[in-house]
């Protein structure tokens, strides 16, 4: 593969990539942006490349440059979508950092439905897990219907 095509698949994989990617300089300035990542934004790619932290156009967007974690974005005050950022320094380019950002809020949303759910459960079982007898809410169920059968009949 020559040189030149070459940098076309990469700039095309740059720019194809379902993950959002940003491109540090060494300065900490963006060097560049791709359109996965600025659709995730809601911005242009004009409106960050070139910028640092204290340049971006909202403070929401400082979130940027971090260099590994979850950032909550919010666009306009409004929680739009978590994202998980991972970046590495890009070998023999004199420092420059590549950072991906994945949405992760399905996941998110789902572990937490999955929570939910599993307390759900726990709340509606009637036998201890470990060894299978059981429980109180058992107890209360069956001495529940005990005692209203006792006032029905006016048993003590």
């Amino acid at each position: 593969m020559t040189e030149n095509a070459n940098a076309l698949a990469t700039a095309a994989w740059f720019d194809s990539c379902p993950d959002g990617l940003l491109v540090l300089a060494p300065d900490q300035s963006v060097e560049a942006v791709n359109s996965t990542l600025c659709r995730i934004l809601k911005r242009e790619p004009e409106e960050l490349v070139g910028r640092t932290r204290e340049q971006m156009p909202a403070p929401e967007l400082e979130g940027l440059f971090y260099r590994d974690g979850r950032l909550q974005l919010y666009i306009h005050g409004i929680p739009s979508c978590q994202l998980k950022i991972q970046s590495q320094e890009i070998p023999d380019s004199g420092g420059m950092t590549l950072s991906s950002f994945t949405d992760v809020s399905e996941y998110e949303a789902l572990r937490e439905e999955n929570t939910r759910l599993r307390q759900q459960v726990e709340e509606l079982t009637l036998t201890d897990e470990l060894t299978g007898l059981a429980n109180e809410r058992a107890f209360h169920r069956v001495l529940g219907s005990q005692v209203t059968r006792s006032r029905r009949y006016t048993n003590p």
